[in-house]
């Protein structure tokens, strides 16, 4: 039994301390970061809403958004679009080449349409804006990245 119980500790403990009195303000470019994931969210949440094959519409305006949010960033699109209920709805693709062939690959992505009768924010707007800002970091060359 008290194995049991160090297991269970040791799974459902948080390594390290929890952080203790003021945060350090942000910096420049994480204040733009803040400020970007949330301009996506509200766009994707709040001004277009609910999106998904009940709300065609939406859903279609939704990919218009993102494709141009990439556009803006300089990336080419590939669209793929499939059969659905009669509509066409579609996947998006934006790809940015590493500069080492040989360093594999890395796949980010997001679904942009929304639980039925909900805004989505957290499914997935949240994981769209993340695919954005990581878009946009990416593209500037401001991220470097380590495999380990």
């Amino acid at each position: 039994m008290g194995m049991i119980s160090l297991l269970f500790g040791c799974m459902t403990s948080m390594p390290g301390r929890s952080h203790q009195g003021p945060l350090d303000p942000l910096t420049g470019p994480e204040v733009v970061l803040r400020d970007n994931l949330k301009r996506h969210i509200v766009m994707l949440a709040t001004t277009i809403g609910e999106r998904n094959m009940r709300h065609y519409a939406e859903l279609d305006r939704s990919a218009d958004y993102i494709a141009g949010e990439f556009k803006s960033l300089g990336y080419t699109i590939r669209t793929n679009a499939y059969p659905l209920e009669g509509k066409s709805p579609r996947n998006l693709e934006a790809e940015l080449p590493g500069t080492d062939p040989t360093a594999g690959v890395i796949v980010v992505g997001g679904h942009y349409d929304s639980v039925a009768g909900t805004p989505g924010a957290n499914d997935n707007a949240s994981g769209v804006a993340a695919t954005l800002e990581l878009a946009r970091l990416f593209k500037a060359g401001t991220v470097a990245l380590r495999l380990i």
